[in-house]
């Protein structure tokens, strides 16, 4: 079950090792899955965006953008994501997926620049 928080902790990044490009693609599945189970349809964007999935519900559009971890840790936002989750508030989610290679865990932050 995720975990539901409300605030983002910005720390130095993590190695190459804790943080790659792998760990991104495995947390990206991870929440796919967990937006189609939960109705909504997501959609890959490309990079630069500020986020990586834009996912439609019924009546609810999420920007989404998700962090994939080898370890437990906290997440950072780029400039770039920050100024996005400012724009788009409570439609803006992060979504951090620790140990993602092993025993994910989700952890979901909505509306990250203001909480």
């Amino acid at each position: 079950m995720p975990k539901f928080l409300g605030a983002v902790l910005v720390k130095p990044e993590f190695s190459e090792k804790v943080c790659s490009k792998e760990m991104k693609e495995i947390g990206r599945e991870f929440v796919k899955r967990y937006e189609r189970e939960h109705g909504r349809e997501p959609t890959d964007v490309p990079d630069g965006y500020g986020y990586d999935l834009i996912s439609k519900g019924k009546e609810e559009v999420r920007y989404i953008e998700i962090k994939g971890f080898s370890v437990e840790g906290d997440a950072d936002l780029t400039p770039n994501e920050w100024f996005k989750a400012k724009r788009f508030k409570e439609q803006y989610w992060l979504y951090v997926v620790a140990n993602a290679a092993t025993s994910p865990t989700l952890y979901i932050v909505n509306n990250p620049a203001d909480n």
